[in-house]
């Protein structure tokens, strides 16, 4: 009993530390693509914090444990809950690293487990009822590795190739042994009879894959994150000059705001054509506004227009 506890504990202040960093330093973070990121990694250790604390009390409260085994085999809610939160921060944090919104696929995958999990209560009691439970969460473990392996469809930093690869391989790895180890607890161990029930509620191999996930976590934000943040910092500062910039230019011109979106096309150097389907626009009306533009600027051929703006630029910067 008294390992039970200092297991527990030690868990629980691995877990705690790691919510507490990811919590801190999504108050204080400024740019909203790391902050989404820190927001989703403080909701996944909450639950993983929530799930500990459940199951440390299984095993050390008798009571609570008969009662929450009770629960399981009627309709195991909470369990339900944390496997769809964890699953949804999971997947949504290697969207975010890869600089992608959550597939619809996703969300398919999503539902369906959500629905699987909330059917599979319904049939009797059994090791095999148990096992479909918890087997499209460790699939859906499997998935998420899948989609963290870097590809070469998009450029990615440094940091966040690095850490892909490692929540693919980490993810890849522990919904294998997680899978393996529920298979022979399951099978073997537990008791789903209500009159002699028994059931190990803790799965190690999930604990490991926990732990590791914390490490992971606690090492970014203390090696990486203030590099990342940098960066982000650099870039997002970057994108407010080149805002104001545009907006001096538009202000100090005159333009209106369609001639400004036409505008900034036309810093693109896309052609009428283009320029149309992107606004919805009729071609007759985009070389109006163009037209407009030209004597706004005093210019009369396009290419006159991106060394105009640059000579603006240059002397707002000077």
């Amino acid at each position: 009993m008294t390992l039970i506890y200092i297991y527990n504990l030690l868990l629980t202040i691995l877990y705690t530390t790691t919510l507490a960093l990811c919590f801190h330093n999504f108050l204080f973070e400024k740019s909203q693509h790391i902050k989404k990121g820190l927001l989703a990694l403080t909701v996944f250790f909450i639950f993983f914090t929530l799930d500990n604390w459940i199951i440390s009390m299984t095993e050390l409260i008798a009571s609570f444990e008969r009662y929450y085994n009770q629960t399981f085999s009627g309709l195991p809610l909470i369990k339900t809950v944390t496997f769809l939160v964890r699953n949804y921060c999971m997947i949504y944090t290697i969207r975010l690293l890869k600089q992608e919104n959550v597939w619809a696929a996703d969300y398919v995958l999503l539902t369906v487990n959500m629905i699987w999990m909330l059917i599979m209560p319904l049939f009797p009691s059994s090791q095999t009822q148990v096992f479909l439970y918890y087997l499209p969460n460790q699939l859906f473990l499997a998935y998420c590795g899948l989609q963290a392996v870097p590809r070469n469809t998009k450029p990615l930093n440094q940091i966040s190739q690095k850490y892909l690869k490692k929540a693919a391989l980490v993810m890849m790895l522990f919904a294998f042994l997680i899978l393996l180890e529920d298979s022979f607890v399951i099978f073997n161990i537990d008791n789903y009879d209500k009159l002699a029930m028994r059931i190990q509620n803790r799965n190690f191999s999930e604990d490991l894959f926990s732990v590791s996930v914390s490490i992971i976590t606690i090492a970014y934000l203390i090696r990486d994150y203030p590099h990342h943040k940098q960066t982000e910092r650099r870039k997002l500062d970057k994108e407010e000059r080149a805002k104001y910039y545009i907006d001096a230019f538009c202000r100090d011109y005159q333009l209106t705001k369609r001639e400004k979106e036409i505008f900034l096309l036309l810093l693109e150097h896309r052609h009428n054509q283009e320029i149309a389907d992107a606004l919805f626009l009729s071609l007759g009306t985009v070389k109006t506004h163009i037209h407009n533009i030209y004597v706004k600027l005093n210019v009369n051929k396009r290419e006159a227009i991106d060394d105009f703006y640059q000579t603006y630029c240059q002397k707002l910067k000077d």
